[in-house]
């Protein structure tokens, strides 16, 4: 298996559902084990109506917060190159934010659907992501569990921000300056069947 080259290996992983666990296939030889982890996007979502579970790239890790917080250690020790995280249906806390900061140091995109974060966790984002973020998205759901209020603070925790994805213009409030700090691309829901974008400067 380790006469294949490292692109055709990661084509065959290209094809390998998302269900599959992956950690099981680090099995088949020293290459796979090293390119299984070659991601650049992490999912990290549970259910609607619990987070008993949580599916890091569709991977189940059941437990306490604990165990799933040493769980996500173990994963992003191996995939150093995640530069972009989506996260659903979570609470956001503050061990969640040290881990990511900790572990993803090409980290430049955050897009959070359904997902809450405490007002604590805010300040925790600021100080150690907020600087790192040049793409940030709010999913297009009007049901997203952020306000208005606080998907403005995040933003504004964000000075480098060069793209933003949101269902509402007022996200950036009434003056652009006040929570866009440079150039960005905005792309928002104005109604249900029409999506503009946005450029200020």
């Amino acid at each position: 298996m380790d006469r294949l080259s490292d692109h055709l290996v990661e084509l065959v992983l290209s094809y390998i559902s998302e269900e599959v666990d992956r950690h099981s296939l680090e099995c088949v030889s020293k290459q796979w084990q090293r390119l299984i982890h070659n991601n650049t996007k992490l999912v990290i979502n549970s259910t609607e109506s619990s987070e008993q579970s949580l599916y890091f790239n569709g991977i189940a890790v059941k437990g306490d917060r604990k165990q799933q917080i040493n769980r996500l250690k173990c994963l992003l020790k191996k995939c150093p190159n995640i530069r972009r995280i989506s996260l659903q249906w979570i609470g956001i806390d503050v061990q969640f934010i040290r881990v990511i900061d900790q572990y993803c140091q090409r980290l430049n995109a955050l897009s959070l659907s359904e997902s809450s974060i405490s007002r604590q966790t805010m300040i925790v984002f600021d100080q150690r992501l907020g600087a790192k973020i040049t793409k940030l998205s709010f999913n297009v759901d009007d049901n997203n569990s952020l306000s208005i209020a606080e998907k403005r603070e995040l933003l504004g925790y964000c000075p480098n921000i060069e793209s933003l994805k949101a269902s509402e213009i007022s996200v950036i409030g009434h003056k652009k300056s006040e929570y866009l700090p440079k150039f960005v691309s905005i792309e928002t829901n104005i109604d249900e069947n029409n999506v503009s974008q946005f450029a200020f400067e």
